[in-house]
């Protein structure tokens, strides 16, 4: 009977442990005037592969175990507190409540790859794109979508996320930029409108810019 009882509480523990969020949020407290010291923004436990990043007097946690192409990048990589010190966490407010957070990590010549992480257990990762730079990002005005401006080696690209299908947004071959446009700025009209700024070079003389045109993206019609 002891056996069977500690078997299952050995399963009990294991369980919980498996459903454990990869990422979590700890809020901090104010620290006291006399007491402020600097703090890195970034730490590593290496035996556990813990990555803990500091955000507006939080501490966001981030168990590499759990995530399996951070775990198989910090395996590979020569020199891990080098590419740990290149790692930068942004955090995504959707809404007074929730956040989503995008790590930029395993950069090279400024490019980098994005992963979208958020604290649910069912889907705890997303690999945005890699070999590219991230310029901005804007959160529609009800927190459901994401719009992403990229920029990579060949042209300025946007990719918009559904925060909650925790999926990219799949668009029409219109809506395709061509590697001579430039995204100047984006904002969202409403819930489901977004709009991008785009300016168009002059193919033959690139530094000359021809024109500039508002392009509207309307997701009623694409999901």
């Amino acid at each position: 009977m002891k056996w069977s009882m500690l078997i299952l509480l050995f399963i009990i523990l294991v369980g919980c442990e498996e459903n454990e969020p990869a990422i979590t949020k700890i809020e901090e407290p104010p620290a006291e005037e006399s007491t402020i010291e600097e703090v890195p923004e970034v730490t590593f436990t290496e035996e556990d592969k813990i990555l803990e990043f500091l955000i507006n007097d939080s501490v966001i946690s981030i168990d590499a175990n759990k995530i399996g192409i951070l775990n198989a990048y910090l395996n590979t990589v020569k020199n891990t507190s080098i590419a740990i010190e290149n790692m930068e966490l942004n955090q995504i407010s959707l809404n007074d409540q929730n956040e989503i957070y995008v790590l930029e990590f395993s950069c090279f010549e400024n490019k980098c790859s994005y992963l979208l992480l958020n604290q649910e257990v069912n889907h705890e990762s997303y690999l945005l794109d890699d070999l590219t730079k991230l310029n901005s990002f804007i959160v529609s005005p009800d927190g459901v979508y994401t719009l992403f401006t990229l920029q990579n080696s060949k042209e300025t690209y946007f990719k918009i996320f559904n925060n909650q299908t925790w999926s990219t947004v799949p668009f029409t071959q219109s809506f395709f930029l061509q590697p001579s446009t430039i995204i100047s700025s984006s904002k969202w009209l409403d819930n489901e409108t977004a709009q991008l700024n785009v300016q168009y070079t002059n193919d033959e003389e690139l530094q000359a810019l021809e024109m500039e045109k508002e392009l509207l993206i309307n997701l009623t019609n694409e999901e």
